[in-house]
């Protein structure tokens, strides 16, 4: 199963993004600062996706993405912004998903992985005053 890193500093947004893709069969990790995404990526092998707000206080969702991948060399970027305007002029293979998100099949930029099922844990993603302990949106045993 297919883990993405889902990082935006409002908590309701990282709610329904995790919602969505836990509903199209991935593990979601959650963060709602740069910072703590890092831990994560630190502490947290295999992730495959760092799905990422750009404009977020402290630390941009790119320099976030460049220090995510020294982490890990591996991991694919996905950018969400509702500033498009601000988005570099080459982000090479990474791509920028304009919000507010449209959710009908054609405007997905990722697919239903097989083999998925959709999974909640009926908790906040985060909140303005959580530990700073990562947010699981998976609740079984690995």
């Amino acid at each position: 199963m297919t883990t993405v890193l889902v990082v935006d500093d409002e908590p309701e947004v990282v709610a329904i993004a995790s919602e969505i893709l836990q509903d199209n069969g991935y593990r979601v990790l959650m963060a709602c600062t740069p910072a703590r995404a890092l831990d994560v990526l630190e502490h947290e092998s295999g992730i495959e996706l760092l799905f990422t707000d750009v404009v977020m206080p402290g630390m941009s969702g790119f320099e976030l993405a460049r220090q995510a991948q020294a982490l890990q060399p591996a991991l694919r970027v996905l950018y969400t912004s509702g500033y498009v305007r601000d988005a570099p002029p080459g982000l090479g293979s990474a791509r920028l998903l304009a919000k507010p998100w449209r959710l009908e099949p054609s405007g997905r930029p990722l697919r239903r992985r097989p083999g998925g099922s959709p999974r909640s844990s009926g908790r906040a993603a985060c909140s303005r005053s959580a530990s700073p302990a990562p947010a699981r949106a998976d609740t079984a045993d690995e």
